[in-house]
């Protein structure tokens, strides 16, 4: 069984968008980031379950340097838009 990425979606200021990526692509592995189709400020990011609250602890610094306006944990669009099975093992189902 495959671990599903946990998602959050984040509205980040444009002049905040490459210091921000920059940052997390230089750490391989930890979260895929992308712009969300159709939008030139929010972000999608699939996080590596066990690097969540490492992420949400950039996030809230990020917040408080004015470079994101919110982010949000969320529903992983991949399964509710039918990409990947209704079930995948989440860290709700076990111990990560």
């Amino acid at each position: 069984m495959h671990m599903l990425s946990i998602y959050y979606r984040a509205v980040v200021f444009k002049d905040s968008i490459w210091l921000m990526t920059g940052f997390f692509r230089s750490a391989e592995g930890y979260v895929l980031e992308r712009t969300l189709e159709g939008t030139g400020d929010v972000l999608e990011f699939f996080v590596t379950p066990y690097c969540a609250p490492e992420f949400e602890e950039m996030m809230n610094f990020f917040l408080q340097k004015n470079m994101v306006s919110w982010y949000k944990k969320m529903p992983n669009r991949l399964v509710y838009e039918g990409f990947l099975p209704a079930y995948v093992e989440t860290c709700e189902d076990k111990t990560c």
